[in-house]
């Protein structure tokens, strides 16, 4: 028994450091691929990528929600992000930022990640330029004031009924125009009313030049049947 009690404590002892280290193992992720233009096929350096994480909170809900691992792309658009994710919940996003250069066009609210497997994911984006819009509404009776621009973006502000003044930023392809919708339901919730603008995007050789809009009284405008906020 003298001898057996000293080498089962020491199974013990290795089996533990065993169980780490696998644990270790496991709270590690990783994800690589390749940024490229979604109109050229070219590679985009220098877009900012990021993994982001939730820890469980209580009765299985969401946590605390942090940012884990940042990479930029390289010369070739490729990237390599490793994240620990020790005490969140097996769930993960990758997401991309704007630069003042790339844009990232098809991520979305971020893409799936998970520790069991090795992530591979190819984002396209395109070239882009940013323009500062600035809006003002004196008067704005309406239930909501939502402002919304291009056509496969979501609603990027909301606002409380009142005097508004807001700014946001629009990212799209230089030499173009994109659309922006100012717009605020009414009180029977029936109707909004607004108006939808063209914003002109100025070319690489034209210097960048902020936008600005002013509204009176946005309920006075005409009816946009056909807004989707």
């Amino acid at each position: 028994m003298k001898i057996i009690i000293p080498i089962l404590a020491s199974f013990v002892l290795l089996g533990g450091a065993g169980c780490k280290k696998a644990a270790d193992l496991k709270a590690t992720g990783h994800v690589e691929g390749q940024v490229i233009d979604q109109h050229t096929g070219n590679p985009i350096p220098g877009a900012k990528l990021y993994v982001s994480g939730c820890r469980s909170g209580l009765l299985g809900g969401t946590g605390d929600c942090n940012q884990l691992a940042t990479a930029i792309s390289d010369a070739e658009g490729k990237y390599r992000i490793t994240w620990n994710g020790d005490g969140y919940s097996n769930t993960f996003y990758l997401r991309a930022a704007y630069t003042d250069s790339a844009q990232i066009a098809d991520v979305g609210y971020g893409t799936l990640l998970t520790l069991e497997k090795n992530n591979v994911v190819t984002i396209h984006g395109f070239k882009a330029r940013k323009v500062n819009v600035r809006v003002k509404v004196n008067k704005n009776e309406g239930r909501l004031l939502r402002l919304r621009y291009g056509n496969n973006y979501p609603t990027r502000a909301l606002l409380r009924p009142g005097v508004a003044d807001t700014a946001l930023t629009i990212w799209t392809v230089p030499g173009s125009s994109t659309p922006l919708w100012i717009a605020a339901l009414d009180q029977q919730q029936e109707n909004y009313h607004g108006l939808s603008v063209l914003v002109r995007v100025a070319p690489w050789t034209e210097a960048v030049r902020d936008t600005a809009f002013t509204i009176d009284d946005i309920l006075a405008q005409p009816k946009l049947p056909n807004f989707q906020p």
